[in-house]
């Protein structure tokens, strides 16, 4: 009876120790390469939304928070793809969670429309697929630029 538990105890002790090992420093490259590639995917839509999981949300500078890819493709058709739009990003870091699961991308953005240019910065959190891509669970841009002036309030 005692060399089964030792030999059970030692088997327990080997499958804890055979948990998955992340390299956090090498996911955090990999996350910030796929940022990177997403950047150029502004071109095409299909490559654009391969990047978002099912029920990421964007929640884009002056509007409302975008649910489900559905809700994402659309604004991208209507806000991005159309002519005389131009929208880049350049991330500048990321971190990962200790058990790989779960990452960031920070970073600068410009979106040009109609003549005018919008500068601003972004966070877009990441999630680990079972497959090992990274894709977007939340998506928010923040314009750098001053708030419009509004008129001021009429006096009584």
């Amino acid at each position: 009876m005692h060399r089964y538990l030792c030999v059970l105890g030692m088997a327990v002790l080997g499958a804890a120790g055979c948990g998955r090992s992340v390299d956090v420093g090498e996911e955090r490259q990999r996350l910030l390469e796929a940022d990177r590639q997403f950047a150029q995917s502004t071109k095409d839509a299909d490559l654009f939304m391969s990047y978002w999981a099912p029920d990421a949300t964007a929640h884009l500078p002056g509007g409302p928070a975008l649910r489900g890819t559905d809700a994402i493709r659309k604004a991208f058709a209507e806000r991005v793809a159309a002519p005389g739009v131009s929208l880049s990003w350049t991330p500048e870091r990321a971190d990962v969670s200790a058990d790989g699961e779960l990452g960031y991308t920070v970073g600068a953005y410009e979106m040009t429309a109609e003549g005018a240019t919008d500068r601003g910065k972004y966070l877009t959190i990441w999630r680990k697929q079972p497959e090992g891509t990274w894709k977007i669970l939340e998506d928010i841009g923040n314009s750098s630029l001053p708030p419009a002036a509004s008129a001021p309030a009429p006096q009584p």
